[in-house]
């Protein structure tokens, strides 16, 4: 909300992931009357149909670094030609993999800031091309009673390399009607 408060002539797309940011998002939005901007729910980056002139970004600390290098493929893919992509964070996030990450892309990576221990980032795409992904699915089988379950999954979730046992005992010993609704 902030991007399209700065940019009152553009259009600003705010991606997010989580259910409960992306309605906080819209709240702050309504709260502070931007009208220029849209806020999308998606799961993958990669969902979204439409290319920009710049991305910015910030990972989370507690990101995986594989889920974020994959986050900045599918950004980069985004991205029109001679677009860029603007990263911060600080060391503790994994940044400079980061960095070194984008600077291995065809195109132009370069220090813009840095005010203590945060810094910032710029990427130029340069030319029309597709990153090598970074793969993150994992897919694993569980026993659950007497059902084998299939679950694909990645780091950073719930459960991210097997079935914790807290859900498997919870599935074992439930009891659910056979009809009606379960939430």
């Amino acid at each position: 909300a902030v991007l399209g408060d700065m940019t009152p002539e553009a259009e600003t797309v705010l991606a997010e992931t989580s259910d409960r940011a992306h309605q906080l998002s819209e709240q702050n939005m309504e709260l502070n009357d931007i009208q220029n901007t849209e806020c999308i729910k998606t799961g993958f980056h990669d969902e979204i149909d439409r290319s920009f002139d710049c991305i910015v970004y910030a990972p989370k600390a507690y990101q995986p670094v594989d889920f974020v290098k994959h986050r900045l493929e599918n950004l980069v893919n985004l991205l029109d030609e001679d677009g860029q992509l603007i990263i911060s964070g600080k060391k503790k996030t994994g940044f400079k993999r980061y960095r070194k990450h984008l600077a291995g892309f065809e195109g132009e990576a370069s220090k813009r800031g840095q005010e203590g221990d945060v810094k910032v980032y710029s990427y130029r795409k340069t030319s029309d091309f597709t990153p090598e992904r970074t793969e993150i699915e994992k897919k694993y089988f569980a026993q659950v009673k007497d059902v084998q379950m299939g679950f694909i999954t990645c780091e950073g979730l719930f459960s991210s390399s097997s079935l914790d046992q807290g859900t498997r005992v919870l599935l074992e010993n439930l009891e659910l009607p056979e009809k009606g609704s379960i939430l």
